[in-house]
C-alpha cells in the first residue's frame, strides 16, 4: 500500500533509469533495520541501516544522485531486510554485516583495515612513541585502535609538543655517542644518545606520558590548550590550527579510549529505552534486544567478528549511541560501576571565553 511519502516522491521515482526495480521495494516495512541489496549471483552488494527501511530504500530511486548509487541500482536484482527492536540494533546488524560480507560498495567495509595504534616502547631502556598497525607482544602501552595512521601521528606530535620524549628510533648506546639531535636543540625533546639525560631522570617523563595517558590527561590537554592559544595570540594561526587538530585527535582517542573500557569492565548491562526495548550488553557488545511489547521475543544479529580492530568498531558504535540517548535510558542492572574514570575532556572547539581573551 502506498503511503503519503511514497506518493509524493513518485513523479521523481517514476523517471529514474532504474524505476522498474521500485518493484522490489513493494514489501519493505516502515520501522527500524537494515536491508541488504543483493546482486543477480545472490551476493550482498551493498547493507545499509534506517529508521524507516521502504522510505529509505526508495529514495535511491528520487533523492540519492550519487554515481555509485546508479551503478548499484543497476546491478541489483532483489532486495532483504531484517526489522530490528531500534536504532541500536540497527547499527549494530548493520556493522556486523559489513565486517562478515564486506560489500562492495561500502566503503566501511574496508575502514577496519587501515587502523592504527600508537604504542610507548616500554620494554626499552629509553621509551619512544611510534605508531603501528597491530599491537604486538609485550612491553609496551597502546592508545587505541585510532581511525587512521595520520590521526596516530597528530596525536605523537600532540604528545610530543608537552612530553620530551626522545624522538629517535635508533637503538640507544650506553655510552654518548653523538650530540644532542635538532630535537634537543630547540628544547623540544631529551636526546639520551648524547648522554644528556640519565635513564632515572628520563623514567620521570616516562611516567608522566603514562599517567596523562591513562588516568590523568587533564594536565596534558590544558598545556595542549595554552600553547594553541598563545600561537593565535601571535597571530601564528597555521602552526594554532595544526596543533588544534593534533589536540583534538589525542582527546577524541582518550575520550573512545575510556569509553571502550568502561564498558568492557562493566560486565553484564541491561538497559530500558523506550525506543529500542530492553537492552543486554556483554563487556560492551550487544548480545540481546527485546521489544517490550513482546518480552519472551530475542532479536539477534549473526556472530561477531572476533578480531581486536573489529569489535573495536561496534563498542566505539555502542559507546556512541549510549552517549547520544542516555537521557532516554534507564539503567535496570549493571554487573561493576559504570562510571567514567575522567570527566570530561576538552574537546578543542573554540570557546568564545578564551578567544576572545
Amino acid at each position: 500500500m502506498l503511503g503519503l511519502d511514497d506518493l509524493q516522491q513518485l513523479p521523481k521515482m517514476q523517471r529514474h533509469p532504474q524505476a522498474k526495480k521500485l518493484r522490489l521495494t513493494e514489501d519493505l516495512p516502515r520501522s527500524h533495520g537494515v536491508y541488504r541489496f543483493i546482486g543477480k549471483r545472490g551476493e550482498v552488494l551493498y547493507v545499509g541501516k534506517a529508521s524507516n527501511i521502504r522510505a529509505r530504500v526508495r529514495s535511491y530511486f528520487s533523492t540519492d544522485k550519487r554515481r555509485k548509487v546508479e551503478q548499484l541500482l543497476r546491478e541489483t536484482e532483489s532486495i532483504e531486510h531484517t526489522e530490528c527492536v531500534g536504532s541500536l540494533q540497527a547499527e549494530v546488524l548493520e556493522l556486523r554485516l559489513i565486517q562478515e560480507l564486506r560489500p562492495r560498495f561500502n566503503r566501511r567495509s574496508k575502514n577496519w583495515a587501515k587502523y592504527a595504534y600508537v604504542k610507548l616502547t616500554l620494554g626499552e631502556r629509553f621509551p619512544r612513541l611510534s605508531v603501528v598497525s597491530e599491537p604486538k607482544g609485550e612491553g609496551g602501552f597502546y592508545l587505541g585502535p585510532i581511525s587512521s595512521r595520520r590521526m596516530a601521528r597528530d596525536i605523537v606530535d600532540a604528545i610530543e609538543t608537552v612530553i620530551p620524549l626522545r624522538r629517535c628510533t635508533k637503538r640507544v648506546p650506553r655510552r654518548a655517542t653523538a650530540g644532542p639531535c635538532v630535537a634537543a636543540q630547540i628544547g623540544t625533546s631529551v636526546c639520551p644518545c648524547s648522554g644528556q639525560v640519565t635513564e632515572a631522570a628520563y623514567s620521570q617523563i616516562v611516567d608522566r606520558a603514562l599517567l596523562a595517558l591513562t588516568s590523568q590527561p587533564g594536565d596534558l590537554l590544558d598545556s595542549l590548550r595554552h600553547r594553541m592559544l598563545a600561537l593565535a595570540h601571535q597571530q601564528r594561526f597555521e602552526e594554532a590550527a595544526d596543533l588544534r587538530r593534533q589536540a583534538s585527535a589525542l582527546s577524541i582517542s582518550l575520550r573512545r579510549q575510556n569509553q571502550v573500557e568502561t564498558l568492557c569492565s562493566s560486565g553484564r548491562i541491561i538497559l530500558e529505552s523506550s525506543e529500542s526495548g530492553v537492552i543486554t550488553l556483554e563487556n560492551g557488545r550487544l548480545v540481546e534486544s527485546i521489544p517490550k511489547s513482546a518480552p519472551n521475543e530475542l532479536i539477534q544479529g549473526i556472530p561477531r567478528a572476533v578480531t581486536d580492530k573489529r569489535e573495536t568498531a561496534e563498542l566505539w558504535c555502542v559507546a556512541s549511541w549510549l552517549e547520544s540517548h542516555a537521557h532516554n535510558l534507564r539503567l535496570v542492572h549493571c554487573d561493576l560501576p559504570l562510571s567514567s574514570r575522567y570527566p570530561d575532556l576538552d574537546n578543542f572547539q573554540i570557546r568564545k571565553d578564551l578567544s576572545s581573551a
